[in-house]
Parts: structure tokens; sequence; C-alpha cells
């Protein structure tokens, strides 16, 4: 092939309709992006009076930080969760290898 036939394939081919849907696309996909932080925007500025108004409930709110007592807790429900979950797992190890010599004992009995 010759070099100059890829050269001519490049100057036959315009890409200023694809530019252009690009740039489209690109404009369409930041007005979005902005409509939507505004929303957010104006959502987390209601004040809790309105919120009150519109749920009809008593809104809770929070005391400040997390305190070192609900973190202990959450990490230790965490680990319980995690513990339980091996424990189980290695029942049913067990289990498998145990039915595996009832099949094939580990000591040829002759």
């Amino acid at each position: 092939m010759k070099d100059g036939d890829l050269k001519d394939l490049g100057n036959n081919y315009s890409f200023d309709s694809e530019l252009d849907g690009l740039i489209k696309d690109m404009m369409h996909a930041t007005s979005s992006n902005q409509s939507l932080q505004e929303e957010w925007s104006t959502l987390n500025d209601v004040s809790d009076d309105e919120i009150d108004n519109v749920t009809g409930g008593i809104r809770r709110k929070r005391r400040g930080p997390v305190k070192w007592y609900e973190k202990l807790a959450a990490r230790v429900l965490v680990l319980s969760v995690n513990y339980a979950q091996g424990w189980l797992a290695l029942q049913g190890l067990r289990k498998a290898a145990s039915d595996r010599d009832k099949l094939m004992p580990k000591f040829p009995i002759f």
C-alpha cells in the first residue's frame, strides 16, 4: 500500500459534523448537571420548619459528632457478624471433611 492512499482518505473525510454533535452533547450534559446541582442546593436550603410542616412529624437533630461508644458498638456489631459467618463456614468445612472421611478414611483399613 502506498502512503499517499491514506493521506487522500483523510482529506476526503470531514469531521465538522461529528465535532458539532460532540459539542452539543457536551453542552447538554453540562447544563443538565448544573440544573441538578441547583435543585439539590435549593432542597438543602429548606429550613427545618418547612420540613416539619411537609412531613408532619418531628425531625430529630443530630447532637454533633458520633460518640465513641456509638463507634465501638458499630464495630462490635460488625465483628460479631463476621465471627458468626466464619463460624458457620468452619462448621460447613468440618461437616464436608467428616463426610469425605466416612466415604474414604484417611488411613486405609485392610
